[in-house]
């Protein structure tokens, strides 16, 4: 496993530094209890140091969540989930940002974790997930992170 870095607060003065399973665990228990029924939450995984990439965002609205796959070479993969593609986005805080998701991208809490510890072990996108590419309403989320 690489050295990574969660961020999810404006409160963190520096990311969370996650270098095992255990260590991830945790930072995903924070985000997950930072989501309320009207603030789903979401956090990004990185590379420590590394701003351009691959990241995960990983969202978490109680029983359910969501997730987002940035890369240069691969682009923007949003998890798939069960509903109709054809309703309203589904907004995901991302410290005091709001950032669009599909509305068919919920899978369960469960899955979301799955993912994280998959991508924390290959540095790639995760295979446990099914995913759909999509284009946001919002033509810029204010994420830190360059859009593609």
């Amino acid at each position: 496993m690489n050295t990574w870095t969660v961020w999810y607060s404006h409160d963190q003065d520096e990311g969370d530094i996650v270098t095992d399973g255990p260590k991830l665990d945790v930072a995903l228990d924070s985000v997950a209890q930072l989501a309320r029924p009207e603030w789903p939450a979401l956090a990004t995984i990185s590379i420590l140091d590394n701003h351009v990439g691959p990241v995960l965002y990983v969202g978490f609205h109680g029983d359910k969540g969501a997730l987002l796959y940035v890369s240069v070479e691969d682009g923007r993969h949003y998890s798939r989930g069960e509903g109709s593609s054809d309703g309203e986005p589904l907004l995901y805080m991302y410290m005091s940002t709001a950032d669009e998701f599909p509305p068919n991208s919920e899978v369960s809490a469960a899955l979301v974790r799955q993912a994280a510890h998959e991508f924390a072990d290959t540095g790639q996108r995760p295979t446990c997930v099914e995913w759909q590419t999509w284009e946001p309403e919002i033509a810029d989320s204010g994420s830190e992170w360059p859009a593609l």
